[in-house]
């Protein structure tokens, strides 16, 4: 008995095949997905052979999913046929070579209008940033759809919090939100900074079908990715200046035999490599200022850039393991600085705002000594009761003095016993012997290195000289003239001039 069989297949609301039969009414679906199931609808008999009729139902649970589908006659006898889809329209998932019920569309809007830019710069580290977004559906059907706001794999690696409608979204949850047709809707998306970062350049927002939450490798038109970049504002990095504290001093002499001050700052944060934790401040430059005593306003002399101090940590960092900067400030350079007290201090720039170290207080004085009016005794005569003595223009540094910045020695060049003692501004000098055993000589006096207080010292010898007349009681003329007869007594009277303190009575 020979066997015939005939075909149907039904796809669709009453599609047609091509064999030309009317399937009754059935939801279709086509693609890896479809299920398919044989159906015998018809037996005849015959004395010589024995025939059937059998239909093929793809089915598809998608209210709204269309398609229109060619089947083929299979080219060996009892083969099945081949289904070709023409077209149609589905949704979860999307079928290819149909039209997709979903493109949805994601962007940074809110209700007025407005858009803005992804990159969100100076943002409170401290408070929650709202980001306005506008979602549609992308229907072209006139149809209410299911969008889903979510974010994709290998995204948001610092681990920032996102949520939307009070829920969290992330990789593998999101919110779901229902798009009338041929409308949006508007939505704001809150984050939570990671308080280990401040700075997040890959948080990711996508949208699409409700039904794709699972799916992370969708076709690229039925969803829509918008990328976030948001930075925080980082606390100032904070510093230590190590030296110099209060009293610091700047002379002619100075470090190094020059007008400077060595400055050591420490104890501040560079993004390095060797100290991560050091992400969580902000430095961009280290500015160096000083200010006048009594003077309200900072002037700036010196910037160092974070990159001059990231140099300089990787050049000495053998011999300085924390990030640490050592700076020479050269007074000299800086015509307007005149001697006086001042005040120094670091200003941390951290781009948005500053942080201000604590201020030292210390001393220019770059002048040396100087003799004011005439070394003692001023009248070129050591007198009984005078003394040797020279007075400056400012404090002397008296713990610094030795006795062998001095000489006095008498007419004929021999040296003269004697002491040197420090009083504030001046200097005494004391004869060993006392002035009367040079009575009638003359003495000279020469110092040098003398220093001040603030190191300086004086650039020329000084020297001066004096006619020592040391006697109790003299003549108050020095030379008498008397005309008289050779023999006859001529009677001569002259003052006598004291330099003793007589007691009353």
């Amino acid at each position: 008995m020979d066997l015939k069989t005939e075909v149907w297949a039904g796809f669709g609301a009453g599609a047609a095949t091509a064999f030309g039969i009317t399937v009754a009414e059935a939801e279709g679906k086509f693609g890896i997905e479809a299920n398919a199931k044989i159906e015998f609808k018809e037996k005849a008999v015959s004395a010589n052979e024995e025939s059937y009729k059998v239909g093929y139902v793809l089915t598809d649970g998608n209210d709204g999913d269309q398609f229109s589908v060619t089947a083929i006659k299979g080219t060996t006898l009892g083969f099945t046929p081949y289904f070709d889809l023409l077209g149609g329209r589905s949704s979860c998932p999307y079928e290819e070579g149909t039209i997709s019920r979903d493109m949805p569309t994601l962007e940074l809007m809110d209700q007025e209008g407005n858009i803005f830019n992804n990159t969100f710069y100076d943002l409170d580290p401290v408070g929650d940033v709202q980001i306005p977004i506008k979602i549609s559906s992308g229907n072209l059907f006139g149809e209410d759809r299911m969008i889903l706001l979510t974010q994709p794999l290998n995204a948001n690696s610092r681990d920032a919090k996102l949520f939307a409608q009070g829920k969290r979204v992330s990789q593998d949850k999101g919110v779901v939100y229902f798009v009338p047709a041929d409308s949006s809707v508007y939505a704001r998306v809150t984050v939570n900074r990671n308080t280990n970062y401040f700075d997040y350049s890959d948080i990711y927002l996508v949208v699409k079908p409700s039904c794709e939450n699972k799916v992370h490798f969708e076709e690229s038109f039925i969803f829509d990715t918008v990328r976030l970049e948001l930075h925080y504002r980082r606390p100032c990095s904070p510093i230590t200046m190590h030296y110099p504290e209060g009293g610091w001093m700047i002379n002619n002499e100075g470090y190094l035999g020059e007008q400077k001050l060595q400055i050591k700052l420490a104890d501040f944060h560079l993004d390095l490599d060797d100290f991560p934790e050091n992400d969580h401040f902000e430095l961009d430059n280290i500015i160096f200022q000083y200010r006048k005593a009594g003077q309200l306003d900072w002037k700036d002399f010196e910037t160092i850039s974070a990159d001059s101090l990231d140099a300089w940590y990787h050049e000495y960092k053998t011999s300085y393991p924390a990030p640490t900067y050592i700076y020479d400030w050269d007074v000299k350079a800086d015509p307007k600085l005149v001697d006086g007290n001042y005040e120094i201090r670091t200003k941390v720039d951290c781009g948005t705002n500053f942080f201000y170290g604590p201020a030292a207080a210390g001393i220019i004085d770059r002048s040396s000594p100087a003799v004011v009016s005439y070394p003692q005794p001023a009248d070129g005569v050591l007198n009984y009761m005078d003394e040797i003595s020279v007075a400056f223009n400012k404090p002397l540094a008296c713990d610094f003095f030795v006795d062998s910045a001095f000489a006095i020695t008498r007419r004929d060049g021999s040296v003269v016993p004697a002491t040197m003692s420090c009083n504030g501004s001046a200097y005494l000098i004391t004869l060993v012997n006392g002035p009367e055993a040079y009575n009638g000589d003359t003495l000279t006096v020469k110092l040098w290195a003398v220093r001040d207080l603030s190191g300086n010292i004086s650039d020329d010898t000084i020297t001066w000289a004096f006619e020592v007349r040391h006697r109790v009681v003299e003549w108050t003329a020095p030379l008498l003239e008397v005309d008289a007869t050779k023999g006859a007594k001529v009677p001569v009277s002259a003052a006598w001039l004291t330099t003793m303190c007589l007691a009353d009575g």
